[in-house]
């Protein structure tokens, strides 16, 4: 690529990397919203306040808006946080360099920022904020803790832990061996605290904290995935979802006196996400709907369904936050579809009406998806989404299969700069959920693991035959991608089946099942075990499902990325692919990125590295426009 025609990729690209991301929008008063956004390139804590965007039930227009008002300013991405209305002050967790090191972090009044944890090599979740009272030697005075989870202890554990506000104390609440271990919420009456476990896909348990007998105890019998926890507002139960006995996540109620629960809601697809209004009054639940989100509002005296109109199409709280402001009348969300970068809304429930306080302005090229599905070897549907750049015929394609990480993950129909990106350079792009992603059933999950893993490589091939049936892709202009476990699947893909592709292109993927599980974080190790099998007990199966074992097959081009702090796909993955292709002779390009991890956040890494795939991608479908 010539300096003048990078330059040309990189301010088309800025197009796609100026859109602002906005992540976890909460309610810090009826008038004013905090949220996450990368508006000066890192994800940093922001201040919107709604009366200057004539948006507020409680002030009179304004006539002169303000904008936004950034309350952090580092140069790390800030990963979550909490508020504390009642001090005016923010916790929230950050890390540096890409690392996943979460270490928490205080915004005061003052809008000044210190670092409240441990120094030291440790992750922090945070949990809740309970009000307590502090005893010195003098007096005993009204406090605030922070409830949260860390490994400092022991880096492959999750302690239960509290930071006293006051006297500035950590103090470990409970020990636990057993890995992830996620804070989730408090009861109102500040006496109760649930946690989740997460030993596998299918075994996530969730636990109760008694603080006032300091002791913990499992909430339910029977393996299962119990997640979302939502008090009462009287703290006699709560709201959560769970599929137990069912193939999709549904609603249940649990009573904290009886011990026992029932479903309330469930439906053919996985509701997955629910939030229960400061008054009580109304439960709101997301369902993923193959791919797409269906906003339902429920009275909670009879879980009747309330009317929704006009409900914007595409995914809302994509991984994120459903928030009720403290009047009871706004649900605060994140918003996408394939066309629409993220903005952030809120539904109105007087005047049952979707208002926008946060919008990216659309780009013109941008292409919404078609979802499409599939026969696979064995019978199975499997779902994809199709893009067609613009004014292109969906005939004889240069296409790329862009492939999900996870791989307990789906591709959805949000804005993906990546995807928009190839689009606007003349390539199609199928983005298909093979057998293992989310979304459709905890059967249709468990599909692909361990000894089954590469029945979903061949998901891949029937998907490639199918494009070349219909006519869609040029055969000659196919190319395979995919990012952690999408990379894996890119790698696979071109040593499995290596006709099928012109090229590969592997974004921190694994090359070597039992090199990753041997070098990934130790807490991270025993989850990851339950999805691709055991170091002790499978490690031939491991290696035999690895693209390490099929290496030999691997023809090229191909284009490896990765950064050198990943902690979930150590950089050692990269190395020894790349080094033993070099030694095979096969052309490969490496792009190793000494200050991201696990994907590039930084947009001058994105700047150096997407037009540099663009320009591999061609080379490989010899296109020249």
């Amino acid at each position: 690529m010539t300096p003048q025609q990078l330059n040309q990729q990189q301010q088309l690209l800025r197009g796609y990397l100026d859109m602002v991301q906005f992540r976890k929008p909460q309610w810090l008063d009826d008038d004013t919203i905090i949220c996450i956004s990368n508006e000066n390139g890192v994800d940093q804590l922001w201040r919107i306040n709604l009366s200057s965007h004539n948006l507020s039930p409680h002030h009179p227009v304004q006539h002169h808006p303000q904008p936004p008002t950034q309350l952090t300013h580092n140069e790390n991405f800030i990963s979550d946080y909490i508020i504390d209305r009642n001090n005016q002050r923010i916790f929230f967790t950050m890390s540096e360099g890409g690392n996943e090191q979460f270490h928490i972090y205080m915004l005061d009044e003052t809008n000044r920022t210190t670092k409240i944890s441990p120094a030291g090599d440790m992750v922090n979740y945070l949990g809740a904020l309970r009000r307590t009272t502090s005893t010195t030697t003098s007096r005993t005075t009204p406090t605030t803790q922070l409830i949260y989870t860390s490994n400092q202890r022991d880096f492959a554990n999750f302690d239960l832990t509290a930071y006293d506000t006051t006297t500035h104390q950590h103090t470990t609440l409970l020990e636990n061996n057993d890995n992830y271990n996620f804070p989730t919420t408090l009861s109102p009456n500040n006496r109760y605290f649930i946690y989740q476990k997460l030993f596998s896909e299918e075994d996530q348990p969730l636990w109760l904290y008694d603080f006032d007998r300091q002791t913990a105890e499992p909430l339910f019998a029977t393996q299962a995935t119990y997640d979302k926890p939502v008090w009462k507002n009287d703290s006699t139960g709560f709201y959560f979802l769970t599929n137990l006995n069912h193939d999709f996540m549904y609603i249940a109620e649990y009573d904290l006196t009886t011990k026992t629960f029932q479903p309330t809601y469930t439906f053919n697809w996985d509701v997955e996400n629910i939030s229960l209004s400061p008054d009580g009054q109304h439960l709101a639940a997301l369902i993923n709907a193959d791919g797409l989100s269906q906003l339902k509002l429920f009275d909670t005296t009879d879980m009747t369904e309330l009317p929704i109109a006009n409900q914007p199409q595409g995914v809302m709280a994509y991984y994120d936050t459903l928030d009720w402001s403290p009047d009871s009348q706004r649900l605060l969300f994140t918003f996408s579809s394939g066309a629409q970068p993220l903005s952030v809304l809120y539904l109105d429930l007087p005047t049952q009406t979707f208002k926008t306080i946060l919008k990216n302005t659309l780009i013109n090229t941008a292409v919404e998806p078609v979802l499409k599905h599939y026969t696979s070897f064995d019978g199975l549907t499997i779902p994809y989404w199709l893009y067609i750049p613009q004014g292109m015929p969906a005939k004889n394609l240069p296409m790329v299969i862009e492939i999900h990480g996870g791989p307990e993950f789906q591709e959805r129909a949000i804005f993906n700069e990546y995807i928009q990106y190839m689009l606007a350079n003349g390539m199609a792009v199928a983005a298909p959920n093979v057998r293992g992603s989310t979304g459709y059933g905890k059967a249709y999950e468990q599909l692909d693991n361990v000894e089954k893993r590469l029945d979903s490589v061949k998901d891949i091939e029937y998907l490639v035959k199918e494009l070349i049936a219909k006519q869609t892709a040029d055969p000659e202009k196919i190319l395979v991608s995919g990012t952690s476990y999408g990379g894996f699947m890119s790698l696979s893909s071109a040593a499995r089946f290596p006709d099928l592709f012109c090229g590969a292109v592997d974004n921190v993927g694994m090359f070597n099942l039992v090199s990753f599980l041997e070098n990934t974080s130790s807490y991270r190790r025993a989850h990851r075990e339950s999805e691709y099998g055991t170091l002790a007990h499978d490690r031939e199966v491991l290696y035999q499902v690895s693209p390490i074992s099929a290496v030999d097959n691997i023809k090229g081009p191909l284009m490896v990325i990765h950064g050198a702090n990943d902690a979930r796909v150590p950089v050692d993955e990269a190395e020894q692919l790349v080094g033993y292709l070099l030694k095979k002779a096969v052309d490969v390009t490496y792009l190793r990125y000494e200050d991201e991890g696990h994907v590039l956040q930084k947009r001058a890494n994105k700047l150096d590295c997407y037009p540099q795939v663009i320009d591999f991608i061609k080379a490989c479908m010899n296109l020249s426009f």
